[in-house]
């Protein structure tokens, strides 16, 4: 049966977040599509037959509460054909949602279960060649060289996402998925605190502590990471999260089960609404498989 006041409940608010569990996690894992770039795929179409516009997409995690915040489009469930769309009325309305894809540029909406998850672009041009995007090479730059220049660059992109993008502008905290303890260099931490002097959201990312030893997980098969995590006891200390927005920044997103992991965490720990936000989303969508 379905939960009216759970659904009343997601309408008022559309990144109202459900608990996550693997469960959850693995259902999302295996949902088509998972992400959408709309500089690469734009979300409108013309109708074979009179020519009429819509603006369609195949899933709404990210995607609808972004886009009808910044649109004021409502976009609405066809069970038919399964995707969420809206009739363009006139050439006005299809120049402002031509001007929101552009201004999305190279961000990936991903599909999953936090409130929101982005990646800044993806990593490589093909899955061939290997050779980098322009966001690719500076992740790398900035990972394996510590490029400080790079760093700059990630930082200042994010900072640009979390202020042109509604709800990121309104959290209340950042944090990194948190490092190893003892791990010489860690991207995503640096980036959250220069974050965090930039857009004024203070950086949590010191109050995760683990209670057993963390473990790196860099070549941890797929079916075996959330175990890993779960074995290091990830905790957050000394703050109260309690209806509390985080956002959750990550160097690489692959299958996405890591900054889940910590946003469950963080859910746990009171935070209301997790958003992820990735440096660069990989073409592919699984970890060491």
């Amino acid at each position: 049966m379905v939960n009216l006041e759970k659904l009343l409940g997601q309408l008022q608010n559309p990144t109202a977040m459900d608990e996550i569990t693997l469960a959850r996690v693995k259902e999302t894992r295996e949902l088509e599509p998972r992400r959408r770039c709309f500089a690469d795929h734009s979300g409108i179409q013309a109708a074979k037959q009179n020519g009429t516009k819509s603006f369609s997409v195949k899933f709404k995690e990210t995607i609808l509460p972004i886009y009808e915040a910044m649109t004021g489009f409502q976009l609405k469930h066809s069970i038919q054909f399964w995707n969420y769309w809206h009739r363009i009325g006139d050439d006005d309305e299809l120049a402002k949602i031509q001007d929101w894809e552009s201004s999305q540029g190279s961000r990936v909406f991903l599909r999953d279960c936090l409130s929101l998850s982005i990646a800044l672009g993806i990593n490589f041009v093909d899955n061939q060649s290997h050779q980098h995007t322009e966001l690719g090479e500076l992740e790398h730059q900035a990972k394996q060289q510590q490029n400080k220049e790079a760093i700059k660059s990630l930082a200042k992109r994010c900072a640009e996402t979390i202020n042109e993008l509604p709800f990121y502008k309104g959290a209340d905290f950042i944090a990194a998925v948190p490092p190893r303890p003892g791990k010489e260099f860690d991207l995503p931490s640096w980036v959250a605190k220069l974050v965090s002097v930039v857009t004024g959201k203070p950086d949590i990312t010191s109050n995760f502590s683990f209670g057993n030893t963390k473990a790196s997980v860099k070549e941890v098969a797929l079916e075996e990471k959330w175990a890993a995590w779960e074995a290091a006891d990830l905790k957050v200390n000394g703050i109260d999260l309690a209806g509390k927005k985080v956002i959750l920044i990550d160097d690489k997103y692959q299958s996405g089960t890591t900054i889940q992991f910590v946003g469950m965490v963080l859910q746990k720990f009171g935070a209301s609404e997790v958003y992820g936000l990735s440096l660069v989303k990989t073409l592919r969508d699984t970890d060491n498989q």
